[in-house]
């Protein structure tokens, strides 16, 4: 990172400030990006966004505003401050920069300048850092940039323009496999250190990356055959492999010769006996091979999987199986191995990442499946029965099943979202179109696989579904509670309170029972619906799947009376002051009353029918997840869900502003915004308000139809005093330079709120 530092300054230099005369222009254009196209003396041409220099053509820009350009047929070069870094004399400019968002401090930028067939280059403060006296220049690496002189190669700092090495090698580049600039002479590569020292005199084919970032040790090549080299330069092994790749870990390489690998440490030793035909690596393990069989060790070198099968597969501890990763970089990590499946003929065993055997038999098929609740073993015989197993080998189903289910699939649904705190312990099992349960802990089906769907209701009730239509309700240890019944159906609003709904020649009748089945309440054509409830007043995130007593009250929904409610005991209660109630939440409901033309005014009340926000809404509906939008005929405000005011009814209109945590509001006098607090960053006075995403700035229009700026904070940028205004439309621009006019002048004011040196009496037009 201390050669981004000394790069900083470079891209980014402080603003000029010297002082210039206003140039009268036959018009002016919106800024898009660091130019905008104006038309001065009978010519069109680009103003830079710091409004001291215009150019006739856009050659370049490149990552950190740097642009190189083209001004009275010559090529120059402009930084994003405004300041001409190389003058508009040369005959070709380049443009040489990187930005590297993963490693900063590989980011450089310059410009390449060409005079007269002679090659010089310039930093971004326009400080010469070589002269035009070179063959050619090209950017080397963040530090350093290469030149040439008589058909040779050296390197010059970048940073001071010193330089380090003399043009001598036919060819420099940068060295991906070490810190080093890789050096070249007769086809005949080294390595030599930033300063010109030689680390490996220019005698190989190629050097190679070991798979390992920021290795120490990397592999050099002589005539086709590879060695591992240390960054002194020292060769730790004869060139004699055919390839180089990491090891286990950080520090060992596997070397591969004709039919054979070997594992190597840092020094070059080999560190296994006998060597491997191949080997693979799978975060921090590896699968070999000798001569025709497979095994597997660890970081250690520890044989986990003995070299005797015919096939390895890698699994994670979820179940997900693993490709080989032949990088160990810091930005990719593999994952490490949890279970190893290694087949031999017909025989297929499991074994985790310590070398324990978990599993052995003799199966025509077996694969590992992971699942939300973890990895099982899926067998099957030559008969094509199936077993379920853990990956300790337990057998969870001897046979009879397909897979685990994980909620939707093409032929079967399981829903456990109201399983609570339990949802882990159990998987859905199916086969043959049809599901059964599973409990964990006790090893045990506790419902067959004789289901189509399976749906929890809370943690101990769960409705079944067989073929098509047919119900019933039982609980966790597979007791009936609602017998089978077609056409009908069950919903648990409570542990131990059922809605059962029956069809019937006469209609429908619905009633409450206990998990006994004693009746506590029936009603008929009560069109009872489980996801028939009011939302309003629950808490964020707390939202149930179906509908359930709450505060001991189970609110009749699909009936004519519009204030009916069920205690436990099946008991009407209604509360006899208001037309309407709500279910209640935490206590509270919305509460309703009607006047003669069933027109009706709303507030909030407790379970004693006490009034916590007055009855006199005109409507109450839903805001976002936390707040309430509450009407009058003309004003809104909002509530919060415990029935407090967050904003008063005094606003003709509340919204929420999209991607931002802020409310647009608008008053008789006009639009405004306020913050999540609720407090006020805009006062309501302006036509209108409009949010500038992508500049995170608001744009307002006055009374009077005049335009400003306001931040997010609520500071003023620009006074609404413009007749129009548009900002930087650029990408990645910012909003300024912003294209203004006042008073019969177009003109342009940077994020200091200074007017650029140019005017004009018009915009730039579709003809011009």
């Amino acid at each position: 990172m201390k050669h981004l530092k000394l790069i900083l300054p470079l891209l980014f230099p402080a603003a000029l400030t010297q002082a210039q005369q206003i140039t009268n222009a036959t018009y002016l254009d919106r800024f898009d990006g660091l130019f905008a196209e104006i038309k001065v003396n009978n010519r069109k041409v680009l103003l830079h966004r710091s409004g001291l220099v215009t150019i006739d053509k856009i050659e370049n820009q490149g990552y950190f505003h740097t642009v190189v350009g083209i001004k009275n047929n010559a090529c120059g070069a402009i930084n994003y401050s405004g300041k001409i870094i190389a003058p508009f004399t040369f005959d070709e400019v380049k443009l040489a920069d990187e930005d590297d968002e993963y490693e900063p401090s590989n980011n450089y930028c310059f410009v390449i300048t060409k005079l007269n067939g002679k090659y010089g280059a310039i930093d971004t403060l326009g400080n010469v850092i070589c002269k035009n006296e070179y063959q050619l220049i090209e950017p080397l690496n963040a530090r350093l940039l290469k030149i040439q002189r008589n058909g040779r190669w050296g390197w010059v700092e970048l940073a001071t323009g010193k330089v380090l090495q003399e043009p001598a090698y036919t060819a420099v580049s940068k060295s991906y496999v070490s810190p080093y600039v890789e050096i070249e002479n007769n086809g005949k590569k080294g390595l030599a250190k930033e300063s010109g020292e030689v680390v490996a005199t220019p005698e190989y084919t190629a050097f190679h990356y070991p798979g390992i970032e920021n290795s120490p040790q990397f592999g050099y090549e002589i005539n086709g055959k590879i060695g591992l080299m240390d960054l002194s330069g020292k060769r730790l092994t004869p060139a004699e492999y055919t390839k180089i790749q990491r090891g286990p870990i950080t520090g060992t390489f596997t070397m591969t010769l004709p039919g054979k690998t070997v594992i190597i440490d840092a020094a070059g030793k080999v560190m296994t006996a006998p060597p491997f035909t191949s080997a693979s690596s799978f975060g921090s393990f590896m699968v070999v091979k000798q001569q025709q069989k497979f095994g597997a060790i660890n970081q250690a070198g520890k044989m986990v999987v003995p070299i005797a099968y015919d096939d390895i597969e890698v699994y994670t501890g979820k179940g997900e199986p693993q490709t080989p990763s032949a990088s160990l970089q810091k930005r990719w990590v593999a994952p490490e191995p949890a279970y190893f499946l290694a087949k031999k003929g017909t025989l297929t065993e499991l074994f985790d990442s310590t070398g324990k055997k978990l599993l052995t038999g003799n199966y025509a098929r077996l694969r590992v499946f992971g699942s939300k609740q973890g990895a099982f073993i899926i067998t099957q015989d030559a008969k094509g029965n199936s077993a379920l197993l853990r990956t300790d080998g337990t057998v969870i189903i001897p046979s009879g099943f397909e897979m685990v289910v994980d909620g939707y699939s093409n032929s079967y649904l399981y829903s456990d979202g109201s399983a609570g705190a339990k949802q882990s312990e159990y998987v859905a099992i199916a086969a043959n179109k049809q599901m059964g349960l599973y409990h964990l802990p006790e090893n045990k089906m506790v419902l067959p696989v004789k289901y189509t769907r399976i749906e929890w209701q809370n943690e101990h009730l769960l409705n079944v579904r067989e073929g098509e239509d047919a119900y019933a309700m039982v609980d966790v240890n597979n007791k009936i509670v609602k017998p089978l019944q077609q056409y009908g159906f069950y919903t648990a609003v409570a542990p131990d309170r059922v809605i059962e709904t029956k069809y019937q020649k006469d209609g429908r009748v619905t009633t409450m029972t206990d998990l006994e089945g004693t009746v506590l309440y029936t009603r008929k054509n009560w069109d009872f619906k489980q996801n028939s409830f009011s939302r309003l007043l629950l808490p964020p995130g707390k939202e149930p799947d179906h509908i359930l007593f709450t505060d001991g009250l189970l609110k009749l929904w699909g009936i004519p009376e519009e204030n009916l409610f069920l205690n436990k005991k099946g008991e009407e209660v209604k509360f006899k002051e208001y037309d309407f109630v709500s279910d209640f939440y935490n206590g509270l409901a919305v509460a309703g009353k009607m006047d003669a033309d069933r027109n009706g005014t709303y507030g909030i009340i407790n379970l004693k029918g006490e009034i916590i926000y007055p009855i006199t809404a005109a409507d109450m509906k839903q805001f976002d997840s936390s707040l309430i939008l509450v009407k009058s005929d003309t004003l809104e405000g909002l509530l919060k869900k415990d029935g407090s005011v967050f904003l008063p009814l005094k606003y003709k209109r509340v919204a929420r502003m999209n991607d931002l945590p802020y409310f647009k509001v608008t008053s008789n006098k006009g639009e405004g915004v306020l913050d999540s607090t609720g407090k006020e960053v805009i006062a309501p006075a302006y036509q209108e308000v409009y949010y500038y995403k992508d500049n995170k700035i608001f744009r307002v229009i006055s009374e009077d139809g005049k335009y400003g700026l306001i931040t997010l904070d609520g500071k003023v940028l620009l006074p609404a005093v413009y007749d129009e205004l548009t900002r930087n439309y650029g990408h990645s621009s910012g909003a300024f330079p912003i294209f203004v006019k006042k008073d019969n002048r177009y003109f342009y004011i940077d994020e200091q709120g200074k007017e650029l040196p140019y005017t004009a009496a018009k915009s730039k037009g579709y003809n011009d």
